[in-house]
């Protein structure tokens, strides 16, 4: 009798104790869907610099194709902590590019969407993903210079008992640096060589501002002149740009097609050189370097008004016109 009650009593407390994990096991927190839409709709305006028109010219035209400015997409959403929930890239030959839905339990979360060139990265500078320590860079194994349009934005969004819509205008973080000559350009000259000391290759996350160097950097942009060019006016080449503090430009002049490094250069073949120091620039507005001339250059474009987001979703829009503002800086 005593071995059947035992029997019992074991049977009961099994069940019971299987029946408890299955119950802890159905307790699942609540999802609620948070839709996230990119787009823009606004004019480009001036000289472009974005990695798939480099220096191409302006129309002035409305252009809503995604696909047109950005290589890929990045929505990365951290928990109230800071800790990372996850991070989702789409690269713009995804049919869903630019949109994305999310399922995320109740509370407060700090969403960040980035969008730029095919190289953008979202790097963990602790190794462990958080708000605190991660940084957008160009480049995985190493950083290289924000050369690519690339936008940003961090908005903080509150998932109560419903689904979640915002409307998000991403902002530019990148801007053109740009070199326009007066004069016609020599019958010898076959190209420029561009080096800017003193850029940062990251941009924080957490602070939403460029990264300051720890030591010196180095950009170099090589320009070579077509054949058209030789003998006119106003001809310019330019680069974007992630701007800082204050930097130095070296420009220099070949007879010979830029080799690409700087010890390949044979002296013989340098026309100008010209040192530009100092050179402060802004987020979103054109620093124009002018030579052969002591003019003030032209008037930058109107920058655009970002649209306003749907109710289906968070639509995010980018502002894609310069500022109205330029920063001209004479040379010899």
């Amino acid at each position: 009798m005593n071995k059947v009650s035992g029997c019992l009593l074991l049977l009961c407390l099994t069940t019971f104790i299987a029946c408890k994990k299955d119950h802890k096991t159905n307790l699942q927190p609540v999802l609620h869907k948070v839709a996230l839409k990119v787009g823009f709709s606004q004019q480009i305006i001036d000289l472009k610099t974005s990695g798939k028109k480099l220096n191409g010219l302006a129309t002035n035209a409305i252009d809503t194709s995604l696909t047109n400015h950005l290589d890929i997409l990045y929505y990365s959403v951290y928990d109230a902590s800071g800790n990372n929930v996850h991070v989702i890239s789409q690269p713009s030959s995804d049919v869903r590019f630019g949109s994305y839905t999310d399922n995320l339990a109740s509370g407060t979360y700090t969403v960040v969407i980035a969008g730029g060139g095919q190289e953008l990265a979202i790097q963990h500078g602790k190794g462990t993903p958080n708000l605190s320590t991660d940084r957008l860079c160009y480049g995985r194994s190493f950083a290289i210079q924000f050369d690519k349009e690339t936008f940003f934005k961090k908005i903080q969004i509150t998932v109560a008992n419903t689904d979640t819509s915002q409307a998000v205008v991403l902002d530019r973080i990148t801007s053109p640096l740009v070199v326009k000559f007066k004069n016609s350009i020599l019958p010898n000259a076959k190209g420029f060589v561009l080096t800017i000391e003193g850029l940062p290759f990251y941009f924080s996350i957490a602070t939403g501002a460029p990264v300051t160097p720890l030591g010196p950097t180095h950009y170099q942009l090589d320009n070579t002149i077509p054949a058209s060019a030789i003998g006119t006016i106003n001809y310019q080449f330019g680069a974007s740009i992630l701007y800082n503090a204050p930097f130095k430009v070296d420009l220099i002049c070949l007879s010979i097609v830029p080799p690409g490094y700087p010890n390949l250069i044979p002296p013989s073949s340098l026309i100008f050189k010209t040192t530009i120091p100092n050179v402060t620039g802004q987020a979103n507005t054109e620093t124009l370097l002018l030579g052969g001339s002591t003019g003030t250059g032209g008037s930058g474009g109107t920058g655009g008004t970002g649209g306003t987001g749907g109710t289906s979703g968070i639509k995010a829009t980018i502002d894609t016109a310069w500022s109205s503002t330029q920063i001209p800086i004479s040379f010899p």
